[in-house]
């Protein structure tokens, strides 16, 4: 079995049809699905868990005409969040380089290819999947420098101990994993690829009022989940308020 270069983590809660949808989004846009696993992670007790089971059972067992990921997993956990199931995801990879999925990420035509390009054209190493370095993309929307879909290799995984923190619940975990990002390249302790011609299209009803709000954008989006998440990016992080690193 071919290794993975590319592990796309697609953390999901109770959206089966849109989850399934945006993993073939980015298995039809991708130029070469061989290179590519792709995990979700899920609640256990989530309706959402028997869907992506019976979907990986007729993609590699009934579908041999389809052009396969190199491994299409599942995993659950007791989350308490899309913050922990995403760095849940990111513990059972295999990727060199790991990059945030989610139900409303468009990705664009041959991103794999894009990101290969961007990263070899912005890392003077010619061995760059040995090196911490942290890709940012467009979400197609926001003009300031938050990065909504977190991409790094595995060695900056290795290096900040998570893929995510998985203590937040959600919000604020962008917000730290940019802030040490941009920390990070300041410091030159990582690699920055800053390849925001890249558009991963964040289709968020926060940015597409035509989107449904429902009931995971509503638990992923709460107020308990900004209180947790505020009170730990300032615990985390004291050195924001004052270094001028600016995230939004």
């Amino acid at each position: 079995m071919r290794s993975p270069i590319f592990s796309v983590l697609h953390a999901t809660f109770g959206r089966p049809g849109k989850a399934m949808s945006a993993m073939e989004k980015f298995r039809v846009s991708c130029s070469d699905p061989s290179c590519v696993e792709y995990i979700f992670a899920c609640n256990d007790n989530d309706a959402t868990v028997p869907e992506l089971m019976r979907l990986r059972e007729q993609l590699y067992t009934n579908n041999q005409n389809i052009v396969h990921f190199a491994r299409l997993i599942v995993i659950t956990g007791k989350f308490q969040g899309s913050a922990a199931a995403w760095d849940g995801a990111a513990k059972v990879s295999a990727g060199h380089v790991l990059i945030q999925g989610q139900d409303d990420i468009e990705p664009p035509p041959a991103w794999d290819v894009a990101l290969t390009k961007a990263i070899i054209n912005g890392i003077a190493e010619p061995r760059w999947e040995t090196v911490p370095f942290f890709v940012a993309v467009s979400d197609g929307y926001r003009k300031d420098a938050l990065c909504c879909t977190a991409i790094m290799s595995r060695p900056y995984m290795e290096q900040e101990g998570h893929f995510l923190c998985p203590e937040y619940i959600s919000v604020f975990s962008d917000d730290e994993v940019t802030y040490r990002a941009l920390r990070n390249q300041r410091d030159q302790t990582a690699f920055f690829v800053d390849a925001r011609q890249i558009v991963f299209r964040h289709r968020h009803h926060y940015h597409d009022k035509t989107v449904p709000f429902d009931d995971t954008y509503s638990r992923e989006n709460s107020a308990h989940a900004y209180a947790v998440g505020e009170k730990l990016f300032r615990a985390r992080n004291p050195r924001a308020a004052t270094d001028g690193l600016k995230t939004w």
